[in-house]
């Protein structure tokens, strides 16, 4: 077994895809002496249950970039070290019921058209044949990416675990970060199973456990975990294996064919909070499930029935429901943080941690080494926020709204409804009274 080091230039805590892709990226680009502590086993927080799925699109150029070089990424490895990923690239399907959702899709094709992203628009015959079992009623049409697809979040993380050891990364699993030791406003190092490890930077790829973590420091880290949810179904023998994910936004649905089985999962308007009597993350949540609540569940598996009607015959092989964290504006937390320096974080994936793994912590070895980035990427820079963003009675209310802004309308100047009036001008009811608009910076 080997022997955790007096000293290293890089400590990367967690042992999650990002976690894992950090420390591959640092010491593919030189900084070989990085080693990474898992309090426990590789994927056992939230990365285990990840639905998998890998798209290339984004929002801006920079975050496109970053999904791109993700899948890339995980087919070269793939051929590297011959090791699977579990990648399938069937292609990815959204559809749109709503005028005001037709109106998005086919923005988004434009845009991907810019990213040079391959997307095909299709109306309902084409549809059809790509996905012969769904019902088309009432659908106004579609887009259709063919390189998008899935993969196996746990084959991924594994994967670039083998990628960053052949680099000469040092992973220790079973070893839990007791304390983050900080010397004259910067990081010093960390005391893991009673023994000091002295470095140079630290980064947190620690999940939903980032925040309390960041907390009980000082720093500022604002993500909470809601309740996430999918269920799948028993073996159907009619299930084409080849038809590509579908996305029903207007249904808050997504699914996928999984080994024969589909799974049907929901982004919802409103979710639920988790760890609701500590506001705190147990330290031996690993591989953690919730309870059942299918009362929850019911009206979206109703959607998902009438979508797609052969699912009417399926029974239900497993019911799961498990923790996601997500940050106050659906966007990761990325950076070195403001009260401590040499202290970077690489979480806050809002569940699209599969999809932009690679790409994360390649931006995030590339700032700790030349200290700055290329690319625009200010709408993941942890910065971008402020301390009463993590304060757990603001960040457990907004994650009932941003799990699901994954799938919601993104109407232009589109303001948040939880948490607001948090700092508010001195003549603010003036205003409303005067009959004015009052708009703010959308995550306050």
């Amino acid at each position: 077994m080997k022997e955790i080091p007096d000293n290293c230039k890089v400590v990367v805590i967690g042992g999650g895809v990002s976690g894992c892709s950090t420390a591959y990226h640092l010491a593919k680009f030189g900084w070989k002496d990085t080693i990474l502590l898992e309090r426990d086993q590789l994927t056992s927080g939230t990365t285990w249950h990840a639905a998998g799925l890998v798209s290339q699109l984004g929002p801006s150029a920079g975050i496109t970039k970053i999904r791109k070089y993700s899948l890339e990424l995980y087919k070269r490895l793939e051929k590297e070290i011959d090791f699977s990923s579990g990648l399938k690239l069937n292609g990815a399907l959204s559809i749109a019921t709503t005028k005001g959702r037709w109106q998005e899709l086919l923005r988004q094709a434009t845009t991907a058209q810019l990213y040079d992203v391959n997307v095909e628009v299709l109306n309902i015959n084409q549809i059809k044949n790509i996905y012969p079992i769904i019902n088309d009623q009432d659908i106004l049409g579609g887009i259709y990416m063919p390189g998008d697809g899935q993969a196996d979040p746990i084959g991924v993380t594994n994967l670039l675990a083998k990628a960053a050891r052949n680099e000469g990364v040092k992973i220790f699993q079973n070893s839990p970060v007791q304390k983050i030791i900080s010397k004259n406003g910067r990081v010093n190092g960390v005391k893991v199973n009673g023994k000091i490890i002295e470095c140079e930077y630290i980064v947190l790829a620690t999940g939903m456990w980032s925040r309390q973590i960041g907390e009980d420091m000082g720093v500022s880290i604002p993500l909470y975990p809601a309740e996430h949810f999918y269920v799948i179904t028993e073996p159907l023998n009619d299930l084409p294996k080849n038809i590509p994910v579908l996305r029903d936004f207007d249904d808050s649905l997504y699914l996928k064919e999984d080994a024969g089985k589909m799974l049907i999962g929901i982004f919802e308007g409103k979710s639920i909070p988790a760890f609701n009597k500590t506001n705190r993350v147990p330290e031996d949540f690993s591989y953690g499930e919730f309870p059942e609540n299918f009362e929850h569940f019911e009206p979206y598996l109703e959607a998902s029935l009438k979508r797609v009607p052969m699912l009417k015959k399926a029974g239900i092989r497993k019911f799961f429901s498990g923790p996601e964290s997500f940050t106050p504006d659906t966007n990761t937390l990325l950076g070195e943080v403001p009260e401590l320096k040499n202290l970077f974080v690489c979480c806050g994936l809002n569940s699209i941690g599969i999809g932009s793994g690679g790409g994360v912590g390649k931006v995030t070895a590339e700032w700790m080494m030349r200290g700055h980035i290329n690319e625009d990427l200010f709408i993941y820079d942890i910065k971008r926020f402020q301390k009463f963003h993590s304060e757990v009675n603001f960040i457990k209310e907004r994650v009932t709204e941003t799990l699901g802004d994954l799938y919601g309308m993104h109407w232009p100047y589109k303001q948040p409804k939880t948490s607001r009036n948090q700092k508010i001008l001195p003549y603010h009811e003036e205003l409303k009274k005067s009959g004015c608009m009052l708009w703010s910076i959308r995550w306050i």
